[in-house]
């Protein structure tokens, strides 16, 4: 639209489950927005009802020990939801977020069938940008 102005996000949310995809979204959005001095926060959702496995927490510290390693500027942020896009929402309005960034994969028609998907629905109910990565 005519009326509708483009700045660039000093602050954004990248949501992550640690997977490959999402490690290689961190990777670009830390590269493509680093000349702009943004300030990039990553939130892990994890259920209070759901739990993990003690190998899988172990291996999402290693990971998020990693990124701040490599990224120095970045904050992770672990939070508990029971559901994500609720979570999300509450997260990106609460921390003042300009841009919600998160990954999406590739889905076969069974599984578009079957699943919700998480983007789609944050993209429906944000009223932040939202920016998703296949």
């Amino acid at each position: 639209p005519r009326e509708c102005n483009f700045r660039v996000p000093k602050r954004i949310l990248y949501a992550s489950n640690f997977t490959e995809g999402d490690l290689e979204g961190i990777h670009w959005i830390m590269k493509t927005w680093a000349p702009f001095e943004a300030q990039i926060d990553i939130l892990h959702i994890h259920s209070g009802s759901k739990t993990i496995s003690a190998d899988q927490y172990a291996q999402h510290l290693e990971i998020a020990d990693g990124l701040q390693r490599e990224f120095p500027n970045i904050t992770i942020l672990d939070k508990e939801g029971d559901d994500p896009v609720e979570a999300l929402l509450y997260y990106i309005e609460e921390g003042e977020y300009d841009l919600l960034a998160l990954f999406s994969p590739l889905k076969s028609w069974w599984e578009r069938l079957t699943h919700k998907s998480i983007a789609k629905q944050v993209i429906k109910l944000s009223d932040q940008p939202v920016l998703v990565l296949k």
